[in-house]
């Protein structure tokens, strides 16, 4: 059966990965933007 690129994005994104600690890339993708949000409104907040 074939599945279409999203299906498999998905699927590879949310496979929890031994290089980041059991979390999946999805996790350690929003956990990054969450932390460079918070970098930024510490260095020039309301920008």
């Amino acid at each position: 059966k074939l599945e279409s690129l999203p299906q498999v994005a998905m699927s590879l994104n949310t496979r929890p990965r031994k290089a980041l600690d059991w979390l999946t890339p999805l996790e350690k993708f929003a956990t990054q933007l969450v932390d460079y949000h918070m970098a930024f409104e510490t260095v020039a907040p309301h920008v």
